[in-house]
């Protein structure tokens, strides 16, 4: 039995029990989030007597509530207090302890809001789900004070019942985005995609697909996959999906055919999985003899890192360009310079794993946030381990935050157990966050970057690394906008002092 069943219908006056359903339906449904906070809103104003209120949503990392819809309540007011503090009075009780407040006197709260928008009593209850607060609900009056024994049972059974509601609700939103950032990976990957049913018909396929094979997704909807290879061997193709399927083979390497008849060579990889919450087949078809492949895969992850964190991107950029003028001051042969650049490219990509907000936050990181954010090197190699095209790559984004002293990160690796190409990377690294914006700090002189580098030569850092930078700024090739602004104003790098940025 729900906490709002507790209250008894019977004492709700018949005029309001449409709207006590209304407020049923919402807490029984997951529909859009914020329509359902103006719904169950409304229907409360309207089953209670009060004026006017305004549903809060807490953010726990940035200690604030922000008001998601509101109702009866000033334009002014809503400008001032559209964001409130968690630990502020009178809100502390209901957001941090999940207790409601009720302020029978607005006035002696506060003289100047009373006077000015005429209240006269705040009834705020908590939005509870587990042993958090999704947020509360703010209700006022202007012409009476008290709350009644039956209004704070009411409002603090619907509290209940919207904070498990929402939370519910919120979760499907975030399941909804997800959805919608698989199916714009499935369009952006550099492969071709196939989602097919049991039968082997296409279901879907993506935007590579389509543009290598010269079909459009609706013309080739529901044919057979099989079509798609040369008529004497689909019965191959067929027995070796089966194979797949069953473990017992790794991919198939019957080429595809085009609308126009030429073939394609590929590698075809199928897996179970579900697509539209049905069981469906995935094909991932790599086009074997395309360089672009490698270079489309970088542009596809970086464009999803773009959209969790536009800073990290640009910071990814600064990092690729100092690695690859380090490796090739260091005089690494082309091949070796190439890997540190897509490696530098990828070293952070394992923060879309990291929530944004941790990311983003404008101000030093928890310790749990750091240990967070630090499992990005780790994530980083669980998400391009599978691209066996991409070679010794992701160890070298595991290893990015190794130290020469064995101090880094995930591992403790040290010395030449470090690849030289992490070694590269962990170095651009620190100079580039140091020398650049950062949410929680302005930009440092880049020289406080190069002090980093020098004291920690030979010990935590690769010596030959350390030399090549130092190399670098004195012939002012620093490729860096923080570097060229820096250089118009040089002071000696020994005359500064600095510490390690938090990257």
């Amino acid at each position: 039995m729900s906490t709002l069943e507790n209250v008894g219908t019977t004492e709700v006056p018949v005029e309001h029990l449409a709207a006590l359903g209304r407020l049923v339906s919402v807490i029984n449904n997951d529909g859009d989030l914020l329509e359902s906070m103006r719904a169950a809103l409304d229907a409360v104003l309207e089953i209670l007597d009060f004026d006017g209120g305004g549903i809060y949503v807490a953010d726990a990392v940035e200690r604030t509530a922000t008001v998601r819809c509101a109702a009866g309540l000033p334009e002014d007011f809503l400008a001032g207090l559209a964001v409130i503090g968690m630990d502020d009075p009178p809100y502390s009780g209901v957001l941090v302890h999940g207790e409601p407040t009720y302020l029978e006197d607005y006035a002696r709260f506060s003289p100047t809001k009373a006077a000015r928008w005429g209240f006269r009593s705040l009834a705020s209850v908590p939005l509870p789900f587990g042993d958090e607060v999704f947020g509360a609900l703010n209700l006022i009056s202007r012409r009476r004070r008290r709350v009644s024994e039956y209004e704070r049972s009411v409002l603090e059974a619907v509290g209940k019942e919207l904070g498990t509601a929402f939370s519910r609700a919120r979760v499907v939103e975030e399941l909804r985005r997800a959805e919608d950032n698989l199916r714009t990976f499935f369009e952006l990957s550099p492969d071709m995609l196939f989602v097919l049913d049991g039968q082997g018909d296409v279901v879907e396929m993506n935007r590579e697909a389509s543009r290598q094979l010269g079909y459009s997704p609706d013309e080739y909807r529901g044919r057979s996959v099989f079509e798609l290879h040369p008529s004497e061997q689909r019965d191959r193709v067929a027995n070796t999906v089966t194979r797949m399927l069953s473990g017992l083979e790794e991919c198939c390497t019957v080429p595809l055919v085009t609308s126009d008849g030429h073939e394609v060579p590929v590698e075809t990889r199928v897996s179970h999985g579900r697509w539209n919450e049905d069981d469906a087949l995935f094909g991932i078809c790599r086009n074997s003899r395309s360089d672009r492949v490698l270079k489309a895969a970088v542009e596809a992850l970086n464009g999803a890192l773009q959209l969790q964190d536009p800073y990290t991107a640009g910071h990814v950029v600064g990092v690729a360009l100092l690695s690859v003028a380090l490796a090739t001051e260091m005089g690494l042969p082309p091949d070796r310079i190439d890997l540190v650049r897509i490696a530098a490219q990828l070293h952070d990509i394992g923060k879309l794993g990291v929530p944004a907000t941790v990311l983003a936050k404008p101000g030093p990181l928890t310790e749990g946030e750091r240990l967070l954010v630090q499992e990005h090197s780790s994530h980083g190699y669980d998400l391009l381990q599978p691209m066996k095209f991409l070679g010794p790559i992701p160890a070298i984004v595991l290893q990015h935050h190794e130290r020469a002293d064995g101090s880094g990160y995930p591992l403790g690796a040290s010395g030449e157990d470090i690849m030289l190409e992490a070694r590269i990377i962990g170095v651009a690294d620190v100079v580039e966050a140091m020398a650049a914006h950062r949410p929680y700090r302005p930009t440092l002189p880049f020289s406080s970057a190069l002090v980093e580098i020098k004291r920690g030569a030979g010990t935590v850092y690769d010596a030959g690394v350390a030399t090549a930078l130092q190399a670098l700024w004195r012939k002012d090739e620093i490729p860096l906008d923080a570097a060229h602004a820096a250089a118009r104003h040089r002071r000696h790098p020994s005359d500064q002092e600095a510490q390690p940025a938090q990257v």
